[in-house]
């Protein structure tokens, strides 16, 4: 049998037992007789719940606040255990604080309290055990004063304590030792060992003041010579690189060496690196638009590399006029000769003098009008009956222009001609 069951036909009875006693005259307070029976069923949050309406009901009467105190203290008491066994310890204290105030020598809330306590002493000293083992010491100082805080002189804190002094000791010897190592390694100019040493020193012993000046010294040489390294790189155009280390530089000395301004200056710069780059990419690709737009744009921002994009426009236009001349060629290959002539004109006219074009322009022409007098010399000949002629002069237009209108075909069918004897 459940305790709701149980606890629901003792309600029954007991309302039941109450209302024969009052012989059915007088109203019962009915939560007093619920929290009754709830705490005889030892449920003490819904005893407390009834209880607080009975004293709504009756606020003054001696029973009632006699049972409402008893179902707070059960109710406290139950609700303080619970929590400890879920490791919420602060807020079992609260509610056994409560029934200490009532009752300061309450036998029951003291235990609770000192497990709460010894609980929360045992994970303080674990805490500080995990942060002394990390180095992590005056974490570790405070976790093991608050195991002191829940129970004086708690033994595993005392231990704590111990070795964390004993820690302090070697971590202070050893911050000594590289105190020693740096403050040579300064004397030989060795600034990057003089950093190294003189910076753990710090770290392991932060009131080892006598290490801060020659540590800053060290720091500000080697940030000088970072920065020169830097400098080099940007007056050898490398301006990303040159940026990064000065952006570095500039979080650990913002007021040293002009940075904010040279950083303004390189990233300005490094953009025109950057777009320059990008339109030489674009000229290789052919696309010579885009290139000369994004060349344009980096001429027009920069302020140290004018001659740079300057050459890689004049690439624009060699690879532009390039482009120009092989497809002029190409149509020259295709025997598209008059195509060809326009195509090279065009050229010239742009690049007056550019590789052979005027040659080529001259040896078409000459070409074309070679292959069209004989054509019409062919085809006169041919009309009236001058076979050998004709062939002759269609010849002349194959080695002048192959392929130049009909001439092929007419040059075949006369040769045939002249085979089957009818040639004069």
């Amino acid at each position: 049998m459940t305790r709701a069951i149980r606890t629901s036909k003792a309600l029954t009875g007991s309302l039941l037992a109450l209302a024969a006693a009052f012989g059915g005259c007088a109203a019962p307070n009915l939560p007093l007789v619920e929290a009754e029976a709830f705490y005889a069923g030892a449920d003490y949050y819904q005893a407390y719940v009834a209880a607080k309406k009975a004293l709504e009901v009756a606020p003054e009467d001696p029973e009632v606040l006699r049972v409402h105190a008893r179902a707070r203290e059960a109710y406290l008491l139950w609700d303080a255990q619970r929590l400890v066994f879920h490791s919420e310890e602060e807020a079992a204290l609260a509610r056994l604080d409560l029934v200490l105030a009532e009752n300061p020598d309450h036998p029951i809330a003291t235990r609770w309290r000192d497990k709460a306590l010894l609980k929360l002493a045992e994970r303080a000293v674990d805490k500080g055990n995990r942060l002394l083992a990390s180095g992590k010491l005056e974490s570790a100082q405070s976790a093991f004063g608050d195991a002191y805080r829940y129970v004086p002189d708690y033994e595993p804190a005392t231990d704590g304590l111990e070795r964390l002094v004993a820690a302090a000791a070697d971590l202070r010897a050893s911050a000594r030792g590289h105190y020693v190592d740096g403050v040579r390694a300064l004397g030989d100019y060795e600034y990057r060992q003089t950093a190294y040493h003189l910076g753990i020193a710090v770290e392991k012993d932060p009131e080892l003041t006598a290490a801060q000046d020659p540590l800053a010294i060290a720091r500000r040489q080697i940030a000088e010579e970072r920065f020169a390294a830097a400098q080099r790189m940007q007056d050898a155009g490398f301006y990303r690189p040159a940026l990064l280390e000065y952006r570095a530089l500039s979080e650990q000395f913002p007021d040293l060496f002009g940075l904010a301004e040279r950083i303004a200056v390189t990233e300005v710069e490094a953009e025109v690196s950057d777009l320059a780059d990008a339109g030489e990419i674009a000229v290789y690709r052919g696309e010579f638009q885009k290139a000369r737009e994004l060349l344009d744009a980096a001429l027009a921002k920069t302020g140290t590399q004018q001659e740079m994009v300057s050459e890689r426009l004049l690439l624009v236009r060699e690879r532009e006029l390039d482009a120009e001349y092989i497809a002029a060629k190409d149509l020259e290959l295709q025997l598209r000769l008059e195509e060809a002539i326009v195509a090279y004109v065009a050229l010239e006219e742009s690049a007056a003098g550019f590789r052979d074009v005027a040659a080529r322009v001259e040896d078409l022409r000459q070409r074309v009008e070679a292959a069209t007098s004989a054509y019409r010399t062919g085809v006169q000949a041919e009309e009236r009956g001058e076979i050998d002629a004709a062939i002759d002069a269609f010849t002349d237009v194959q080695l002048f222009w192959p392929g130049y209108r009909d001439a092929r075909d007419r040059l075949d069918a006369l040769r045939k001609q002249r085979l089957e004897g009818g040639g004069s």
